[in-house]
């Protein structure tokens, strides 16, 4: 039976108050009902394929992202990829009984498209620790049976790398004419490359990484991927700011060493900030946030490219099943832990807490390093014939910028 029942939406759906966005798809099916489909790991488009294969005689079909905002726990918004008319209504009634009486309906540009309201339900909120569980857990072996080590058909063909070899930043408003989302991207991109060279001239050790990311996002600027564009994008911008912010930092602490209480009653620079109100560590909170979501992308993008290639050889529910086997494992690893501790940081208000609200954060990113280090699935992943990724590359560097900021 297509789509997800009550329970099953339910339990999705507070999941998201706690993970974030979820991929899902939806549709009115023949009895004018609608279908709705929440996954974890698949893409959204691979979502809603699925729905068509599964419900043949369904329309208005919608793909995108669901989720639920702690603050507003009844309100279930969905983020889909074109507008409509009368869906939310269709939804508000398939999730009656759910304890979610609000939908709201926006396009990728954040705009809303519409909303409805049911009848009020009263939310029974309980932990759902145990339903994440059961639907992570994997029955059987350690790995899936076939192709475990990402090899091909051999009558399947390996897509062509799509990354750039150099950068070549088109002049501002050349690219993209046609999609003004990539036009704007372009343009930030170009902005952004300006900003690395001054950061660079200031600190030359910064050149690799930061010409790795731009790099990165010109290559899927090129390839149409604008979700991942956006997300790279955005790593850069990060990325960028916290380099700019400890060249400055390393330079002001050797060109002038003020007395710890001058004649004005000003603090000494190399005295620790009393709280979070360093800008740094609200940047360093946001970079990390956007390479979770880059990583996420980038394991989408293989599932996808993977369940395309493998279309017809019957192992569907194995590549299913060794996703959430292995690659689910290392996203709750390179889990939120570092932002919501950033998070403490930047809202603490007791000067003697914040040494050792920092000094937790740097034990959260020690641990991350340490995976990185120790876990060969991301240098499997990131090797896979299907497609070109930069996992490894996208956290190395992120975490490195993030280990030279927080401070």
């Amino acid at each position: 039976m297509a789509g997800l029942d009550k329970a099953e939406l339910k339990k999705f759906l507070k999941m998201s108050r706690k993970r974030g966005p979820m991929n899902m798809a939806f549709a009115i099916g023949g009895d004018g009902k609608a279908i709705i489909q929440i996954e974890k790991i698949k893409p959204p488009r691979t979502i809603e394929r699925t729905l068509k294969s599964d419900a043949p005689d369904s329309k208005n079909h919608r793909f995108g992202t669901v989720y639920v905002d702690p603050e507003e726990p009844k309100l279930a918004q969905f983020v889909v990829n074109k507008a409509g008319g009368g869906l939310a209504r269709r939804l508000i009634v398939q999730l009656k009984g759910t304890g979610f009486t609000k939908v709201k309906l926006l396009t990728e540009d954040g705009a809303v498209c519409e909303e409805d309201e049911g009848e009020d339900e009263e939310v029974v909120d309980q932990d759902d620790d145990d339903h994440e569980d059961e639907l992570e857990a994997a029955d059987g072996q350690d790995s899936m049976p076939v192709k475990p080590t990402l090899e091909m058909p051999q009558d399947a063909t390996a897509p062509e790398e799509t990354h750039a070899t150099g950068l070549d930043i088109p002049p501002d408003g050349q690219d993209g004419a046609a999609q003004p989302d990539a036009q704007t991207l372009t343009k930030d991109l170009t902005g952004l490359v300006k900003q690395m060279l001054t950061v660079i001239a200031a600190d030359p050790s910064q050149k690799a990484a930061l010409t790795e990311l731009a790099t990165d996002a010109q290559a899927n600027l090129k390839g149409g991927d604008l979700r991942q564009a956006a997300a790279s994008i955005e790593i850069l911008r990060q990325a960028i700011q916290l380099s700019g912010n400890t060249s400055t930092s390393a330079s002001s602490a050797t060109t002038s060493s003020p007395p710890a209480n001058g004649a004005d009653g000003t603090k000494s620079a190399k005295q620790p900030a009393s709280n979070g109100a360093n800008p740094a560590f609200g940047k360093a909170r946001a970079a990390w946030l956007a390479t979770r979501q880059r990583v996420e992308g980038e394991v989408d993008k293989l599932y996808g490219e993977m369940s395309s290639v493998y279309k017809g050889h019957g192992v569907s529910a194995d590549l299913e099943k060794f996703f959430r086997k292995k690659v689910e494992p290392m996203l709750q690893t390179l889990d939120e832990s570092l932002s919501d501790k950033l998070d403490e940081v930047t809202k603490n208000a007791d000067p003697e807490q914040h040494e050792k609200l920092v000094q937790e954060a740097k034990r959260i990113m020690q641990s991350y390093q340490d995976y990185l280090a120790r876990e060969p699935l991301i240098a499997m992943l990131d090797n896979n014939p299907f497609v070109s990724l930069s996992i490894e590359k996208t956290l190395t560097t992120t975490l490195s910028a993030l280990s030279r900021a927080v401070a």
